[in-house]
């Protein structure tokens, strides 16, 4: 008897535990990311662009300034002071029983700016997960 309530609370166990770990759901879409953008000289225009990797950016400084926005782009020709707001790609896997098994979002920020002369400056910064935090500062020197 003590082996079939053994066997029964196993059972139950590994069955809560496979319905708790199985795919449930994916989501996809785009959440927005406020950037501020702080700078004693203020710049002239600013482009900012969500980015997967630190090395994408290189393809970017090589690129002229885009004529116009994406989702994953803001630009400002002139830049009026205020903060910027950039939609960040994200995808979420959950289980069954709604845990979130996995998360993936673009992680890097690019930041073009150029000021008066013609003098360009770029950064590139991390992006915070989005359950912490959909804001960014970028200062520049």
């Amino acid at each position: 008897m003590r082996w079939g309530v053994l066997f029964a609370v196993v059972a139950v166990l590994a069955l809560a535990l496979t319905l708790g770990l199985a795919r449930g759901s994916v989501a996809c879409g785009m959440y927005p990311l406020t950037v501020q953008i702080e700078s004693p000289a203020p710049p002239q225009r600013v482009w900012c662009e969500a980015i997967s990797r630190p090395g994408d950016s290189g393809f970017l400084l090589e690129s002229r300034w885009p004529a116009g926005e994406s989702p994953e782009r803001a630009l400002a020709d002139p830049f009026p002071g205020t903060p910027l707001t950039v939609r960040v790609p994200f995808s979420e896997r959950d289980s069954l029983m709604g845990l979130i098994m996995q998360r993936t979002q673009y992680t890097y920020l690019f930041v073009r700016a150029e000021f008066p002369g013609g003098q360009e400056q770029h950064q590139v910064v991390e992006i915070p997960d989005k359950q912490l935090a959909r804001q960014v500062t970028v200062r520049f020197p």
